[in-house]
């Protein structure tokens, strides 16, 4: 059976961590071969972990989920700021204005959503729990 090479990546490793938990340094590089599929559609990569303990432990109400979907939703992709107009996401998502601030406060308190500190209207998803993406993202993500 012939294989493709679709691109290869040098990693350098400094420590392994063993499945009991116990870290082990090491320095070597890596060469890894990491076939590629290109997927053309948008995608949403969700870390489940950091999301799940929120949604699980009925941290979040509907609304707060309906606003945390919303932004994983809305375009840009990349994980670009978001400029949220509190009153018209209100109506799309059917919701009270005030409940959707106290939803994007709950989030940013979650660490779900970033705020951007000098306007507070412009949120981006946190991206080691929620990455959207496209090809140009994809071509960046290295998963084993």
């Amino acid at each position: 059976m012939r294989q493709l090479i679709k691109g290869k990546r040098v990693l350098d490793v400094e420590k392994l961590v063993l499945s009991d938990g116990t870290e082990v340094q090491v320095e070597m590089k890596l060469l890894a071969y990491i076939p590629r599929k290109v997927d053309r559609n948008k995608y949403v990569k969700l870390y489940q972990d950091e999301v799940l303990k929120y949604v699980v432990k009925g941290k979040f109400s509907r609304t707060d989920l309906k606003v945390f979907l919303w932004f994983a939703s809305v375009d840009p992709w990349g994980n670009d700021w978001i400029i949220v107009n509190y009153r018209k996401l209100a109506e799309e998502l059917g919701v009270g204005e005030d409940s959707v601030r106290k939803a994007c406060k709950k989030l940013v308190e979650a660490d779900l959503l970033i705020q951007f500190e000098p306007r507070k209207t412009i949120f981006r998803l946190n991206p080691r729990i929620i990455y959207k993406g496209g090809v140009v993202g994809k071509s960046e993500d290295i998963d084993f």
